[in-house]
């Protein structure tokens, strides 16, 4: 079925360098190479980590060339324990809490599954403050965990 489906689209190269560079016209053409896909990611991670805010850590993992890579807006954080090769977010994001020595925590998801992985985790994450935040930009809701 997923072949049919994507033989009308023409995988198309664009390379993202900065942010400079337009939107792609066609996402479903853009998405169909694997390489505009991680070019993304790896672009998105560094991108988020430069412009952290000031006052937050932020740690984005899995996107950059070395898919067990970990960076983090605070250079003085260990993130050794942080290098996996999980696929899923939903089970990486876990790995994080767990590992995390902050006191306050804010996972943002609109996923159950994540919930619900949080609240079988917390008895494991150290973080006293742990929140979910889901909802859309106007009506965000935060779950204490």
């Amino acid at each position: 079925m997923r072949d049919r489906c994507t033989k009308s689209t023409r995988p198309i190269q664009h390379v993202i360098e900065d942010d400079s560079v337009p939107f792609p016209h066609s996402w479903p053409n853009f998405l169909e190479l694997p390489d505009n896909k991680s070019d993304l990611a790896r672009f998105l991670s560094e991108h988020i980590i430069v412009n952290a805010p000031s006052n937050k850590v932020v740690v984005a993992a899995g996107g950059f060339v070395d898919e067990r890579e970990v960076q983090s807006s605070e250079r003085a954080i260990d993130l050794s324990a942080l290098g996996a090769t999980h696929e899923e977010a939903d089970t990486r994001l876990i790995v994080h809490c767990v590992n995390s020595s902050l006191n306050n925590t804010v996972v943002s998801a609109r996923d159950t599954d994540i919930l619900l992985l949080l609240v079988a985790h917390v008895p494991h994450i150290p973080c006293p403050n742990l929140y979910m935040m889901s909802g859309t930009v106007k009506k965000r809701k935060y779950f204490n965990i």
